[in-house]
């Protein structure tokens, strides 16, 4: 299963930035959102960043079978997530644009982040915990998560 990165209409009227911004403003917004996912302006970060990743080029693939049981929740702050794994893919190609090639490799970071976005919410809200996350959480940790990424690349 392949997500394209479509923005929704709207997301561009939640856009908050209309000229060309900084690559290393970028990644600070990225940060902050990762450092508190719940924060009063999470959503309007989220949401621009997403529509910004959107417009990348070339195009990246987001796999939504690497993270296929976090779909199945009904907590609001779980469905934000799978938008992380795009912002985090995205970030991680800015710096890196030579591996567009190269999905598991930006395919991990973007799971990366959005475990560093979960985890935070967890940290915040306990009753957030989720036990695929948790597992994910259990490979990166043990160096296991490129291995996650291979086994559930897009077909």
């Amino acid at each position: 299963m392949v997500l394209a990165l479509v923005t929704p209409a709207w997301a561009e009227e939640e856009l908050y930035w209309d000229s060309p911004i900084e690559i290393d403003k970028i990644h600070q917004m990225v940060k902050a959102l990762e450092t508190d996912p719940l924060g009063k302006d999470a959503k309007a970060l989220l949401v621009g960043l997403y529509a910004f990743m959107d417009k990348m080029d070339p195009e990246f693939v987001v796999c939504l079978s690497q993270f296929a049981p976090l779909l199945d929740s009904k907590k609001g702050a779980h469905e934000d997530l799978w938008m992380h794994v795009a912002i985090a893919s995205g970030d991680y190609l800015l710096d890196h644009p030579e591996d567009i090639e190269n999905e598991p490799a930006y395919q991990e970071a973007g799971l990366e982040g959005m475990l560093r976005a979960y985890e935070n919410m967890v940290r915040a809200k306990p009753k957030l915990r989720h036990e695929f996350l948790e597992h994910l959480v259990e490979l990166r940790d043990q160096g296991n998560l490129r291995q996650h990424v291979m086994d559930n690349m897009c077909e």
